[in-house]
């Protein structure tokens, strides 16, 4: 019998370890499971929902006599006014505002990089190297928490206005006809076409199919995407119902 390599049977022994934590939860909470990051969550409709949610907490991570009220990992009360999960932040008031100021620092401070690292920049490299390290920063997963806000739209785009005029044959030109001798459209523009882009997926059954709804109409396209009633601000602009 041949000898298992020291790290895979280390990766056997891990997967062994959690591979039934969906198993032991009591409330059928949504667990994910990926490598050495693990989440969980649930919808909050009712009261008792919270209760079910610390329940299946305490079934991970230990008991805990703590009220549904809060939820709690032994004594750590388990709150926080942002997180961060896949590269973005999540903040309690679901306004993104801790996770745009952060990108858009970042992104200014790219720029700022490039403006004293070139000398001198001609449209072809700046266009490379806006394209390759700054927009990115602006645009990863924004989907989930692009603004709504002008003064935020704006701070946004503000970025790759100030980042144009680092080409020195364009500095007398306004914003647009900068934009025009690159052919670089604006992230306002960007930000619409790939909303369409994930309607578009949508609405071909790549993913979420919980936001369609078949339709009997003769007229029209047959699948359309359905649009809860909202009374908060923050939902009504979300990606599902703000188009």
């Amino acid at each position: 019998m041949s000898e298992v390599p020291k790290g895979q049977y280390w990766d056997h022994c891990y997967l062994s370890y959690i591979n039934d934590l969906p198993d032991i939860l009591k409330n059928d909470s949504e667990l994910y499971l990926y490598a050495d990051d693990t989440k969980m969550y649930r919808q909050i409709k009712k009261k008792e929902h919270t209760k079910f949610l610390h329940e299946d907490i305490i079934c991970m991570y230990g008991r805990s006599e703590v009220s549904h009220g809060n939820y709690h990992m032994k004594e750590q009360l388990l709150e926080v006014e942002h997180e961060k999960d896949l590269g973005v932040i999540i903040d309690n008031r679901l306004n993104f505002s801790e996770h745009l100021n952060k990108k858009i620092n970042m992104a200014n401070k790219i720029t700022g990089l490039i403006r004293r690292t070139f000398v001198s920049l001609d449209e072809v490299i700046f266009k490379q190297l806006c394209v390759a390290l700054v927009r990115p920063h602006l645009e990863y997963a924004n989907q989930a928490w692009a603004p709504y806000l002008v003064k935020d739209i704006e701070a946004i785009e503000n970025v790759q206005r100030r980042a144009t005029k680092l080409v020195p044959t364009l500095k007398n030109f306004s914003y647009e006809e900068r934009l025009g001798k690159l052919k670089v459209p604006t992230l306002a523009y960007r930000q619409a076409r790939g909303d369409m882009l994930e309607t578009f997926k949508i609405l071909s059954g790549m993913y979420d199919p919980e936001v369609l709804r078949e339709s009997d109409r003769t007229r029209g396209h047959f699948k359309r995407i359905y649009k809860k009633r909202t009374r908060l601000e923050k939902r009504k602009n979300s990606f599902c119902n703000s188009g």
